[in-house]
Formats: C-alpha cells, sequence, structure tokens
C-alpha cells in the first residue's frame, strides 16, 4: 500500500503499502516500450488513445475504458473496476468517485504500465491462474488502519482471504496522483503481489542476509510464522545508508518493492545506479549492489526469463538519455 498526505507507511495483516515518499524526483514520464509484450492488436480504439502523448476529445471514451477491460482481462487475466468497494460488510478499498479526466489519466497508465509485462507472467507465476482485481478510486481509503494507523493511502496489495501468508489478489489505486507516481505505484503494488506468490518469509531472509555484514535487525518489522513483529533493535540499527528511501526500511518486501519501483522508472533506475557507484562504504555499496542484482534475478525468474539484462538496460538507457535532454533544456 502506499500511504497518502503523511509521510510514513504501513504494512497491516492482508496488505502491503507505500507512502508518497517519491515526488520531486523525476521519475520518468514515459513508459519504456517492450516490443515483444502484448501488443494492443484488435483493440483500435484503445491503441489510437494510448498512442496519444495526451488526452484528446477525439475518442470515444465509453469505447476506450471497454476496450482496456476487455485487453487487461483477454491478455493478462485482470479485472478493471473503477470505483470502491460496494458490500459495507466486506469493504476493503473506500474512496470516491474517479473524476472522468483522472479516469482517462489512469486507464492510460494501466494499460502502459501492464503491457512491460510478459502476460503468462501475472497469469501463471503471479495468480496462479486466478484473476486479479485493479481497483481504481478518487482518495483511495482503507476500511482498516495500517500498523501505523493511518487509512488515506495511494496504493494498495491485498492477500486472498485475508490471510497474511496467502495469494495476492487485489491492487486498489489512488487516480488523483500524478502520472509518474501512479506509474510507480502499480509496480511496487506488482512487487509486493509476485513476492506473495513465492512466499514472503523466503524473501525476507534473503534480504535481511544481504545486510549481515551491517547489522542483523534492518527493518523495522518482520515476519514470523503468526505474523509480523517489531524489531526491537530496528530503530538503531537502520540508521546506515543501505536503502533508497525511508520507507524501505520497513520491512524486506516494501524494501524490494521500493528498488523494483526506481528500477521500473528510467531516471529512477540512473539514481540507484549511481547510488550503488558513488557510495564510499564498500559494506553499504555491497548491499546496494545485492538488491539490485536481486531484482534482476527475481523478475528473469518471475518472467522465465524475458525481463532480463537487455529488459533492465533499456529502462537505464533511457534514464540517460532523459537526463541529458534535462541538462540540455537546463543550460
Amino acid at each position: 500500500m502506499q500511504e497518502g498526505p503523511k509521510t510514513n507507511k504501513g504494512e497491516r495483516g492482508p496488505d502491503m503499502s507505500r507512502r508518497k515518499f517519491l515526488r520531486g524526483l523525476g521519475a520518468g514520464a514515459a513508459a519504456v516500450a517492450v516490443d515483444a509484450l502484448d501488443p494492443l492488436g484488435k483493440y483500435k480504439a484503445l491503441a489510437g488513445f494510448v498512442a496519444q502523448s495526451r488526452e484528446s476529445d477525439q475518442y470515444d471514451y465509453d469505447q476506450v475504458v471497454k476496450e482496456a477491460k476487455a485487453y487487461l482481462r483477454e491478455t493478462y487475466n485482470i479485472h478493471l473496476v473503477m470505483g470502491a468497494d460496494k458490500d459495507p460488510n466486506t469493504a476493503e478499498i473506500l474512496g470516491e468517485k474517479v473524476a472522468l479526466d483522472n479516469y482517462k489519466q489512469t486507464v492510460r497508465l494501466i494499460v502502459e504500465e501492464i503491457q512491460r509485462y510478459p502476460a503468462r507472467m501475472i497469469k501463471n507465476v503471479m495468480m496462479n491462474g486466478r484473476p486479479l482485481e485493479i481497483r481504481v478510486v478518487q482518495v483511495l481509503n482503507l476500511k482498516k488502519a495500517s500498523f501505523t494507523g493511518l487509512t488515506r493511502a495511494a496504493g494498495v496489495a491485498f492477500h486472498s482471504g485475508g490471510n497474511l501468508f496467502g495469494k495476492a489478489e487485489r491492487i486498489g489505486l489512488d487516480a488523483t496522483e500524478d502520472r509518474n507516481y501512479q506509474r510507480q505505484s502499480i509496480h511496487h503494488e506488482l512487487n509486493h503481489m509476485f513476492i506473495a506468490g513465492g512466499g514472503r518469509l523466503h524473501q525476507q531472509r534473503r534480504w535481511i542476509a544481504m545486510h549481515a555484514k551491517l547489522t542483523k535487525t534492518p527493518y523495522v518489522n518482520v515476519l514470523e510464522d503468526f505474523g509480523v513483529q517489531k524489531s526491537p533493535q530496528a530503530s538503531v540499527n537502520t540508521s546506515h545508508v543501505a536503502f533508497l528511501d525511508y520507507y524501505a526500511r520497513l520491512s524486506s518486501g516494501e524494501d524490494e518493492a521500493v528498488c523494483a519501483e526506481y528500477m521500473f522508472m528510467p531516471r529512477l533506475h540512473v539514481a540507484f545506479r549511481e547510488k550503488i557507484r558513488s557510495e564510499r562504504d564498500p559494506l553499504v555499496k555491497e548491499v546496494l549492489l545485492a538488491k539490485y542484482n536481486a531484482v534482476k534475478a527475481d523478475y528473469r525468474l518471475w518472467s522465465n526469463g524475458e525481463m532480463g539484462d537487455a529488459f533492465w538496460d533499456e529502462i537505464y538507457q533511457k534514464g540517460l538519455s532523459e537526463k541529458e535532454s534535462i541538462k540540455t533544456v537546463t543550460r
């Protein structure tokens, strides 16, 4: 989950969350195209709409949304839903009706970013054949409070049946967030889903081990057999800088999700690589590099090799180009 106006994030029960921390970092406005991944093909209205750099009044948005829902359902087994949960007894994702301008933007962003994943990666690896629901609202709120006591959120990932160790089932997104942050949220929450499918305890052991030369308790929250526990030494031992942002220190799951969202966004990917390169502490550099390589290894595994070195290098090269373009404009 990505929390809203306040700056701390939380991870509660069946959901995982992230907050609005990366504003102003220049994540990169456009998605990186991957030609081999699921072209829009027969979805003519949707293809034309996505091809436009900005929204245009020439499209029948009812048809665009209809095709977007069909494309995501047929290609990825994703059910796109606009609006909050209806049943007051089971509602988890709450919020306001999505305004038309936000609706247009979010449909575009979801299609663009989901297109970057091989269909079978989401269908088979992540969801084990079950559909994934992406529910979009305006001013996203959660019915139950997170560990920090906040309910305002920008993104959230839920697991089936409210079981902490269950497989992922739903993502909630806030359509009022800016474009780049929505893009980041999509990849952040999807990463939570992939980790849940592969086992969160296994992931936690690997990521804690990366910090062994720095600390045995790198995270504020740790998973135990029966839930999440606070680490009593975490407030002391997370003072080192082997994280991309403060929120990543909350748990191993948030740490990997933050790393993943950086790596999917061109200029943030460059920032990640530059942080590794410029780090003077050899132990911190080692941890950062291990995290970078671990994300690459996980996505290579989850995608059956389709998201390999070439995939990440394309994003990195785009980030370098965007960075150079900014320098040129500001000279």
